[in-house]
């Protein structure tokens, strides 16, 4: 569609032609700051275009596509943050170190670089990270999870780059050991360990089978 100014957009603002039927939502009996409440979840909402928004979560309605690549969103400053994807455009400039980034999101995480905060706090260890997911990839000390397994030996890794550097011992080398079931082949000896693979999914499927 073309935009007042002439030039092209990449959303498409049109509704899906069959829409889910809902409960037609209402305002809140609540009242006061948020007066509209829908009428699925009872969630409120200060406003009523805010709460349109929030239905589309419940009926699966996503009006906002990009033409690029067809995806769809049920918001349009999604879609307008999706489409800097394909753009490569960076708004959100660092006034510090000249990073950009296309989320100001991104950027409020950079800048903890400079001012040296670190909001996600270890409850175990008290150790600080300055995103969320290094806190979460730290908690695996404690926990000992690792939820990272090589195909071929089974072995259990907590991250998933020590599993790459583990399964070039089965990718760089001579591999004279190989699985009559389903083909691999191993640079060490560990047949052994790969059958117990088979071994535990077909006890799986057994049991699955038996329910």
């Amino acid at each position: 569609m073309q935009t007042s100014d002439g030039g092209s957009s990449f959303f498409c603002e049109e509704s899906a032609s069959q829409k889910p039927s809902l409960p037609k939502n209402r305002r809140s009996k609540r009242g006061g700051d948020k007066p509209y409440s829908c009428a699925i979840c009872e969630t409120v909402f200060s406003k009523y275009s805010r709460l349109e928004i929030h239905t589309r979560m419940h009926s699966g309605e996503k009006p906002f596509s990009c033409s690029v690549c067809e995806a769809s969103f049920a918001e349009k400053s999604k879609l307008k943050r999706h489409i800097r994807t394909h753009t490569g455009e960076k708004p959100h400039e660092c006034n510090i170190c000249d990073a950009a980034f296309s989320e100001n999101s991104n950027l409020k995480t950079h800048m903890r670089i400079h001012s040296g905060e670190k909001p996600y706090r270890c409850d175990v260890c008290d150790i600080t990270f300055v995103r969320h997911k290094e806190l979460k990839k730290h908690l695996q000390i404690h926990t000992a999870e690792k939820p990272f397994a090589c195909l071929f030996c089974g072995l259990e890794c907590a991250e998933s780059e020590s599993l790459k550097t583990h399964m070039q011992t089965h990718t760089d080398m001579e591999k004279p050991y190989s699985c009559q079931i389903c083909g691999a082949s191993f640079a060490h000896n560990y047949l052994n360990q790969h059958m117990r693979i088979h071994a535990k999914r077909k006890s799986t499927e057994e049991k699955e089978e038996i329910q």
